[in-house]
């Protein structure tokens, strides 16, 4: 079928209520020539104060434009209507390419408090030079607070800062003295920031706290001092903070070798997330002289006497730590992964399984692999290397080790709670069996949880009968979700009477899924990204990929969703975990809104 014409395209995309198509339908757009009546069109669609998808639209199609759009849009920048001219500047911003910065500029200057922070944030959108030297202009003059938050985020944003005299003028203002204290912080005045760690507002603190973990990653930084007050004041955060300022808190005090936000993260719920935080924390605190060792031992994480049986991935940085220290009491015997050696390990995963390993991860990989290469002899990682790319069962047994299996039962409960209340009444229609695909089951939590919601329903009337299928890249994760023995570990909340009555004692120690769960649910080694493999599955009318996608490489993820799309039925369901989403990311899902969540659909035939 031949191309339509370019204005017949346009139209068509300011008509389009689907992101996607509309995509498609500007894919190119901006390497043709755009006739005047065409642009036309479009402002007039821009400047609707009816149809606000139409405007929308509009403002996608401009992006498309690019530059052949400025002079229309320098016009609007005059327009008697804010809100026209704040679209306008977004619309700039959205561009993101030098041949804005004019415009953005003179709206710099605009009278209203609104388009002007917007305009900053279109110039931090761009970048370079030129926008690092605006934003400094305007923190220097005597602005609103607005436009003042804007530069300091745009500064942010781009890495860059201000004189500390600067930001100290900003400090005060209770709009704009957090993101003062974040870049106060990079500048590295840690006794401008540290003194505001007490201060009574918790949000100043919290910026405090980040500020002071960004400055001590600093090379050269100063020495920090803190007073018990700080102390006290970190480790709330490290307990009770959200993520990002519970892992600041960690490292910071871990810097001045005070484990007591160590301490504190392991009494969350959700201590997982602050893997990175605690992984460096083991470095820093035993170099400040701390026994992190005595730590773990004595930790109180929700019950579990013992650090490492909530997050493994810790005593890997101390078994790496013992490693270090033998390997300098016997230094023939040093073993250390390069980085060049590293990045050919994460070449040969990527390669292999899909999975993104970037720098960041070397510590974990290297004592996640140490065991291996010494079982297989191996007296480097350069020759465990050799020997992962010749033998299939060793790359295999390599693959499962630096995967993470992290999982247990009913987790995220918000994307449970819309399967069961939304997605299973309507896909459930046909009444015909319903198929279900557990991808990247690691050992088979999420398999039994979607079970247990199905067996529910299907004893109400308000599902039929089901059969669930996990996979999983590792073998002995496999294994164990088919032996369906579950010991503590696996459930990180108390369950509800019903949740319980899904379970029966086992002969060890333990839960297992009852046995019309075992009946219903089978797992299988398979590799997401082997394509021929994904060919011998069924059609399924749901598919959960929960915290699979975040660890793979952007082009793993694209086949692995193209897979996804080809084996789900017209019309079926896609569920991915909290942490990822396909709104920014090509992809031929449309999107299916829920009271509670979002998932994907395979549009119907």
């Amino acid at each position: 079928m031949a191309e339509s014409p370019l204005p017949e395209r346009v139209r068509l995309a300011l008509g389009e209520v689907d992101p996607s198509k509309r995509r498609r339908l500007l894919a190119g757009v901006g390497d043709a020539t755009v006739d005047a009546e065409t642009l036309r069109v479009v402002m007039q669609a821009l400047k609707s104060d009816v149809d606000l998808g139409a405007r929308t639209a509009a403002m996608e199609v401009l992006v498309a434009i690019g530059p052949q759009a400025l002079p229309s849009l320098s016009s609007l920048l005059d327009d008697d209507s804010v809100g026209i001219r704040r679209l306008v500047v977004d619309v700039l911003g959205s561009m993101a390419t030098p041949a804005v910065m004019p415009l953005l500029q003179r709206a710099t200057t605009d009278v209203s408090t609104t388009v002007r922070a917007a305009a900053l944030d279109g110039v931090a959108r761009v970048g370079g030079d030129d926008a690092v030297k605006i934003l400094r202009r305007k923190l220097d003059a005597d602005v609103p607070g607005p436009v003042a938050l804007a530069a300091l985020l745009g500064l942010d944003q781009l890495g860059a800062n201000a004189e500390v005299g600067t930001l100290t003028r900003w400090l005060d203002d209770a709009l704009t003295g957090g993101a003062a204290l974040r870049l106060l912080g990079r500048a590295g005045a840690l006794d401008v920031v540290s003194a505001s760690l007490t201060s009574p507002s918790r949000l100043r603190a919290r910026a405090a706290i980040l500020g002071l973990a960004e400055g001590l990653e600093r090379p050269g930084h100063m020495p920090l001092v803190l007073s018990e007050g700080g102390r006290e004041r970190a480790a709330s955060f490290a307990a009770e903070g959200d993520v990002a300022a519970a892992g600041a808190a960690v490292v910071v005090l871990a810097h001045i070798g005070d484990l007591r936000g160590v301490h504190a993260a392991l009494g969350r719920a959700d201590v997982t997330s602050l893997l990175p935080a605690l992984h460096r924390a083991v470095d820093l605190a035993e170099r400040a002289g701390a026994n992190v060792g005595a730590a773990m031992v004595g930790a109180d994480t929700t019950g579990k006497s013992a650090l490492v049986e909530v997050i493994p991935e810790l005593d890997d940085a101390m078994k790496r730590r013992r490693h270090q220290r033998v390997s300098a009491r016997s230094p023939a015997k040093v073993v250390t992964l390069s980085d060049e050696t590293f990045r050919n390990v994460a070449l040969f995963c990527a390669r292999s399984a899909g999975l993104a390993l970037a720098i960041d991860a070397k510590s974990r990989v290297e004592a996640r692999l140490l065991p291996r290469l010494e079982a297989r002899g191996a007296g480097s990682f350069e020759g465990y290397l050799a020997l992962m790319e010749r033998d299939a069962a060793e790359c295999a047994a390599a693959v499962d080790v630096v995967t993470v299996h992290e999982t247990y039962f009913f987790r995220e409960p918000t994307s449970l709670d819309g399967f069961r209340d939304e997605l299973l009444p309507v896909l459930s229609k046909t009444k015909e069996k319903l198929q279900v695909w557990s991808a990247g089951c690691s050992t088979g939590e999420e398999a039994f949880t979607l079970a247990g919601i199905m067996f529910e329903g299907m004893l109400a009337g308000t599902n039929g009968d089901f059969q669930i299928l996990g996979t999983d890249v590792s073998r002995p994760s496999v294994d164990f979700a088919n032996r369906a023995m579950f010991a503590e570990r696996s459930f990180r909340r108390a369950m509800t009477p019903q949740e319980s009555a899904l379970f029966e004692r086992s002969d060890g120690p333990g839960l297992r899924p009852r046995a019309e769960l075992r009946a219903r649910v089978r797992c299988e080694v398979m590799n997401l990204v082997d394509d021929a493999a994904a060919t011998q599955l069924p059609l399924f009318d749901v598919i959960f990929c929960r915290n699979v996608l975040i660890y793979l490489t952007p082009e793993a993820r694209q086949r692995v969703l193209k897979t996804f799309h080809q084996r789900l039925k017209p019309g079926g369901a896609l569920v991915l975990g909290h942490s990822e989403s396909l709104l920014h990311v090509e992809n031929p899902f449309a999107l299916w809104p829920l009271r509670r969540g979002l998932a994907y659909r395979r549009t119907p035939a």
